[in-house]
């Protein structure tokens, strides 16, 4: 019995030691608040930032918010929008709960910055932003109707003490970019070109010429007109002009879309290191820049459009091919006995190989600029084209225009086209290198 006792004191003795240990170590329960504004269930309509960048003050209005000061600037309504939904659930990092804190320790005596909302029933709001904590991650701040010192993520903070250009609209088309109908461009005050949709998907160069655009080409154009957004906003008025190079523009855009609407955009200065262009779109004050690698208007021109390929036609549909360079011509006729491809010149088989490979370029003897003083004249290179369902041959001819280039004829009618001197080399160099074969 005594036992029993004793076992039965030494349980009780142990459990006083389990519970006191468990008393001892118990975690207290998180008593800080760091709700700093619930506003949930609230609209927000007015806020108010003053800080070194200036002050910004924006008010909702019933088509959404818009911007008083600095200036009644369009803006851009995610911006603002994101604002506002912190300000309705803010939630700090930490709390200092502190009586009577110095404020003067964490920059509150002479704040930073100051953040003022109002509530759409009257309620005013002001929060004070102070220095940053020692960890360079953080600010101190304080309600101004409350004793507690807050801890905000920079995070946070620095969103609301972004420069006025940060709350900006960056757009800067005024024309539909889906519906986009027509593109002119002039370089030095001389257009270029000038583009047109027939709505089909077809494209058509209307200037300086009359002919189908490359589709390829129009819609790489569209796709980087698409993008353009203005990466800065850096001056204003007629006094800035000259000194972005738009008093008298390097480039300029003409757009058009299907609802008529119209918009012209001045391209001036190019900053190679920056690798932005200055840009103005008429009827607007603001200069701003613009980044090349969204948009370049140096890399189109009227020469990236042309679609004219006159002997872009597929092998099996050609009987016998012609070159004729001065008065030396080579002709390359197809067996028509062989089942498989097969083309002779002089009697013997070529190597098909080859053969395909100066069709090749044949086929790729496109225009590569435009030049309206093609008069004509004695053709350097020839190449005829016999097809096997077409009674009339096609007939290029290549006349010299300058050590770099020829003008080209088609069926005898000069062209207002020009093309590189290294692409008419590569033809004859894969004639010889055929004839060459023949003699082996």
């Amino acid at each position: 019995m005594k036992k029993f006792w004793i076992a039965a004191a030494f349980l009780v003795v142990l459990a006083g030691i389990v519970v006191l240990t468990m008393y001892l170590n118990r975690e207290e329960p998180f008593k800080e608040d760091r709700t700093l504004y619930s506003y949930e269930d609230r609209e927000v309509e007015e806020i108010r930032i003053v800080s070194e960048q200036g002050e910004l003050y924006f008010v909702k209005k019933p088509e959404g918010w818009t911007m008083v000061k600095p200036e009644p600037y369009k803006i851009d309504p995610s911006a603002v929008g994101w604002l506002e939904n912190r300000l309705k659930d803010f939630l700090a990092a930490r709390v200092l709960n502190e009586d009577n804190p110095d404020l003067k320790t964490y920059g509150l005596d002479e704040p930073d910055a100051t953040i003022s909302f109002r509530l759409d029933d009257g309620t005013e709001n002001t929060l004070y932003i102070g220095d940053m904590t020692a960890s360079q991650v953080q600010y101190f701040a304080k309600d101004s109707a409350r004793e507690s010192i807050y801890i905000l993520g920079s995070y946070d903070v620095e969103n609301f003490l972004r420069p006025v250009s940060e709350f900006r609209d960056k757009t800067i088309l005024e024309v539909d970019a889906k519906s986009i109908n027509a593109i002119g461009l002039s370089i030095a005050g001389e257009r270029d070109f000038m583009l047109e949709g027939d709505g089909s998907g077809k494209w058509y160069i209307v200037y300086p010429l009359q002919t189908e655009a490359r589709g390829d080409a129009v819609v790489e154009m569209l796709e980087d007109i698409a993008e353009i957004k203005i990466k800065e906003f850096v001056g204003s008025g007629a006094e800035n002009l000259e000194r972005f190079g738009l008093k008298t523009p390097a480039f300029t855009l003409e757009l058009g879309d299907k609802n008529r609407s119209r918009q012209t955009i001045r391209f001036g200065n190019v900053d190679e290191e920056k690798q932005v262009i200055y840009m103005q779109s008429a009827g607007s004050e603001d200069i701003c820049t613009l980044s090349l690698e969204i948009f370049d208007p140096r890399r189109f021109k009227i020469a990236e459009f042309l679609n004219e390929a006159p002997l872009s036609v597929a092998i099996d549909e050609v009987n016998k091919v012609t070159i004729i360079e001065d008065d030396s011509a080579v002709e390359f006729l197809r067996d028509a006995s062989k089942a498989a491809r097969t083309f002779t010149c002089g009697g013997k088989a070529v190597n098909m190989e080859q053969f395909t490979t100066l069709y090749i370029n044949i086929m790729s003897l496109s225009a590569e600029g435009y030049d309206p003083a093609n008069t004509g004249g004695t053709p350097h290179l020839t190449i005829i084209l016999e097809l096997k369902d077409k009674p009339d041959p096609i007939t290029v001819q290549f006349v010299s225009r300058d050590d770099l280039s020829y003008y080209m004829m088609t069926n005898g009618e000069p062209r207002p086209f020009f093309i590189a001197v290294r692409k008419i080399d590569l033809i004859k160099r894969w004639r010889d290198r055929i004839l060459e074969g023949l003699d082996e």
